[in-house]
């Protein structure tokens, strides 16, 4: 990140060797000071420097002997050294007992003046789709965020739908070492990993957040960067082989911002990936084969010889043959078509298999493959010039974390890691602390749900969505945390109430951020789940797969709309290429709900037919109902309503005088049967008038059959 300049005596720092430097030095943060011996700054130790010298944090000052503080390790100084605001001092000849007790008193006031960092504030600057905190300077945060977001456009450059706005915005927490972050790590054998910076990537419509030590930052970039791409390439394109998947994100993963932020490189050769080709190499057929159940893929290190080839062959693609970008967009497109991803790359190259193997063998077996501290020349990495700098906020907008707030956050990491024990002590405080601070609310209603206390955490994101009316993620939250229904079983307001509530709760967060997709998908969800807004459904589905074009459930959403609102022509041209989807779950309900769809007279929701069971034919009559197995339970109650979407089906019964709703994974798992009329069909949505029914759940209170009755049934 820095030039070396020329400076009279060597320096070290936690990110450098001790080298000797004959003059002075300077980077692109720092001002350019004359001092003839070592110096200091909020990064590094304090070292003797025998003339005055001053910037823009801290005043000269005269010290009679050697210091030591909590931040700096013990120096001798024999006239002058830095410290924060302190007025210079003359050093005079004492008497040895008074120079001890002199030297005392003054080191006591100085690790008194000086804050330790978990007496630092927590500072937030915000970029258009990532939002980073820490304690360091403004201006520091300010770069931290202008770099992730030039990687989301370097990364868009290439990959059309990388360069939309992002679902969420994804946290960054800078802390200043790897000592300082030892507490927000996973643990390993019981013990903090031995890690620099990560990113906990997860679901797309959850929050991403990357974990980094600042001093160790250009260490822990490769990993960062390495996750984040996949998480740009899930929302921008709909399937991708898990070679090019994963030699994209290493490719991208030694992205380097230059001139001051104006060029990025990107492409620069991976030592551990040359090495490891060196010694192995696989068989093309096999690579592109391999799938996210292969043994190969799932060995889990980067440093396997799958990573390395799978790197090389999208290197070779993108910078090693010409057409570059034009043949990976050509290959995606025949692959999202439905070919191999051998015949696509075939069509795409205009070579055969065995000719791009040939090729690729010798590519990595060129002198770049000594990738240690050798000039690869021009065309082995891509330098990309950047238009202008991206929009964040100035270090003047700079917000200071409320205590409450602070803490939330850095326990919502260590719940995130699995350090749950930890986690729960610091968000129970932090929200007993900040009871009107939404954000300190909001993470206990997570940990509340990790707990599996459903009701007291519908009780707090309820609080932090009305404490925050104009915040984008206490609404999105509140909304998913409603929609989704988390296990609670019994809830009388699922699936039509909630579903209300929540459209509101995600037209404001829409409203806030009309860019997120996922804000947007949800919204259609609910429109759909209230069974009456099929049209403004449909709109909202598809502004969401305009955003992110990747996500195949948003698709997948689309088409059983489609299908409710009788467009089956319109659903089957959805569904047909979603059958021959990568990811197992969206291919296999594509397929059950286009079978539905084909032997459906009028095309509806998806529905099964009831099977009639016979009746005793007496007086009165009675009814061969399914017997409970073990650990099951029946009741009785009137049916009203079936709610179908991508996280299962719920049934909402009215039972006595209370309402309960009964979930299932698929309506294909529940067994239907119907003592009413023949040919009845079950279609999602309300229903209308409601129907009487037994409902048999599992002791885990999954609905396992539903036996409809006549109307005039009377228990």
């Amino acid at each position: 990140m820095r030039e070396l300049r020329v400076c009279p005596l060597e320096w070290n720092d936690s990110r450098r060797k001790r080298r000797d430097c004959p003059h002075e030095w300077n980077d692109r943060r720092r001002e350019r000071h004359d001092c003839p011996h070592e110096w200091n700054d909020s990064h590094r130790e304090r070292h003797d420097c025998p003339r005055e010298w001053n910037d823009s944090r801290r005043e000269r000052h005269d010290c009679p002997h050697e210091w030591n503080d909590s931040h700096r390790e013990r120096h001798d100084c024999p006239r002058e050294w830095i410290v924060r605001v302190r007025e210079p001092v003359e050093c005079r000849e004492m008497p040895n007992d008074r120079l001890r007790m002199a030297v005392a008193a003054l080191i006591l006031a100085i690790v008194a003046a000086i804050p330790r960092a978990a007496d630092r504030p927590w500072t937030e600057i915000r970029g258009a789709d990532v939002i980073v905190f820490g304690q360091q300077s403004p201006r520091t945060l300010r770069d931290v965020a202008v770099q992730i977001e030039q990687f989301r456009a370097v990364v868009g450059q290439l990959i059309a739908g990388a360069r939309q706005p992002q679902s969420l915005p994804t946290e960054v927490y800078l802390f200043d070492t790897e000592r300082a972050m030892r507490d927000y790590v996973p643990l390993y054998q019981g013990r903090p990993a031995a890690l620099t910076g990560y990113c906990h990537c997860g679901a797309p419509d959850e929050i991403s957040v990357i974990v980094a030590a600042l001093s160790q930052y250009r260490e822990s970039t490769s990993i960062i960067y390495h996750e984040y791409t996949h998480l740009l390439m899930r929302n921008a394109l709909r399937d991708v082989p898990v070679w090019l998947n994963e030699g994209l994100a290493e490719y991208f993963s030694t992205f380097n911002l230059r001139s001051n932020g104006r060029e990025a490189e990107i492409g620069a050769p991976i030592p551990n990936h040359v090495a490891a080709l060196h010694d192995d190499f696989i068989p093309l057929p096999r690579l592109l084969a391999v799938n996210r159940t292969s043994p190969l893929y799932n060995e889990r290190t980067r440093k396997t010889i799958f990573y390395a080839e799978a790197w090389a062959l999208t290197h070779y693609l993108l910078i090693g043959r010409p057409g570059g970008s034009e043949t990976l967009n050509a290959f995606l497109s025949e692959y999202a078509n439905g070919a191999d991803s051998g015949p696509a790359l075939e069509k795409a190259t205009g070579l055969s298999l065995s000719a791009i193997e040939r090729e690729l063998r010798g590519y990595v077996s060129r002198p770049l493959t000594l990738a240690v501290a050798t000039d690869f020349g021009p065309a082995m990495t891509r330098t990309l010039a950047l238009a202008e700098r991206v929009a964040t906020d100035a270090p003047t907008a700079a917000r200071t974390l409320a205590p409450a707030e602070r803490d939330a956050r850095l326990g919502e990491i260590q719940l995130r890691i699995g350090r749950e024990e930890d986690a729960t002590k610091r968000i129970e405080a932090a929200a007993a602390a900040g009871q009107s601070n939404a954000q300190a609310q909001l993470v206990l209603a997570r940990l509340r749900l990790r707990q599996q206390r459903n009701a007291d955490a519908m009780l707090l994101v309820t609080k932090a969505a009305t404490l925050a009316p104009d915040d984008f993620a206490a609404q999105y939250l509140y909304a998913l945390t409603l929609l989704r229904g988390d296990g609670d079983h019994s809830d009388a307001s699922w699936p039509t109430d909630r579903a209300r509530a929540a459209r509101e709760a995600l037209l404001r967060a829409v409203r806030i951020r009309p860019g997120s997709a996922a804000a947007q998908a949800w919204l259609g969800y609910a429109d759909q789940q209230e069974g009456t807004r099929l049209a403004d459904a449909k709109d909202a589905t598809e502004k969401a797969i305009a955003l992110a074009p990747g996500r195949l459930d948003y698709a997948l959403q689309l088409a059983e709309i489609e299908s409710q609102l009788g467009n089956a022509d319109d659903a089957r041209r959805l569904l047909t290429p979603l059958t021959r989807a990568g990811d197992e779950s969206i291919a296999h309900r594509a397929s059950q709900l286009l079978v539905t769809l084909n032997r459906t007279q009028a095309p509806v929701a998806p529905t099964l037919e009831l099977v009639p069971r016979e009746t005793l034919d007496l007086r009165r009559p009675s009814y061969r109902l399914r017997e409970p197995r073990p650990g099951e339970q029946r009741v009785f109650g009137e049916l009203l309503e079936i709610a179908c979407g991508a996280s299962g089906v719920r049934f909402r019964l009215r039972v006595d005088d209370r309402e309960i709703a009964a979930p299932a994974k698929r309506m294909e798992d529940v067994e239907l049967t119907s003592f009413a009329a023949a040919g009845q069909t079950v279609v999602c949505g309300p229903r209308v008038p409601a129907d009487k029914v037994f409902l048999t759940r599992a002791a885990d209170g999954t609905t396992v059959a539903v036996e409809f009755m006549p109307k005039d049934y009377v228990p």
